[in-house]
């Protein structure tokens, strides 16, 4: 099986990151080995079918993929970081040593890309930006190897509430219907 480590936020007090993350390689890891490396999580209990490891701040994150990447049975195939391009940037920058593929998962919130960005992000294997806005911004920027990852919802965590359910909601708010 590929092993796949990751490195996001995954504070559990709410990150679009995490979200984004727990949906995606909840989905991947009945495929592969998944190892989350999780800033600012701090080893809270956790349902997820991946592990996940605390980890404070980026310079931890770069040591303990480095000590992944010398312990053989568990070194990863594929390095996936999901976080802003300037983390990417410095993240691609300490990896590129380990000649794995790696993956970004990106927002850019507004176009165009800067040069010094788009140089940066020629040099990865493959950019998922989560717009097509950024897809696009990305091949205008003559980067090819990009693409645009939908995000979706839990429906079942994000649905429309029964009228049973929003009046307990309303009740408990002391609202008045």
């Amino acid at each position: 099986m590929k092993k796949i480590i990751v490195i996001t936020d995954m504070n559990p007090e709410g990150s679009g990151y995490l979200n984004i993350s727990t949906s995606l390689f909840t989905l991947l890891s009945k495929n592969y080995d998944i190892r989350i490396i999780g800033l600012a999580y701090a080893g809270q209990e956790h349902n997820y079918p991946f592990s996940v490891i605390p980890c404070k701040d980026m310079n931890d994150a770069v040591v303990i993929v480095h000590n992944l990447m010398s312990l053989p049975p568990v070194a990863p195939d594929v390095i996936i970081v999901a976080l802003d391009i300037p983390l990417q940037i410095f993240f691609h920058e300490k990896f590129r040593q380990y000649k794995k593929p790696y993956i970004a998962i990106t927002p850019l919130e507004n176009p165009p890309l800067t040069m010094s960005w788009s140089a940066k992000l020629l040099d990865m294997d493959f950019i998922f930006f989560i717009s097509e806005l950024g897809k696009q911004a990305a091949l205008s920027a003559g980067i090819k190897n990009v693409d645009h990852l939908e995000i979706g919802i839990d429906s079942n965590l994000w649905r429309v509430p029964t009228q049973e359910e929003k009046h307990g909601l309303r009740k408990g708010m002391s609202i008045l219907e």
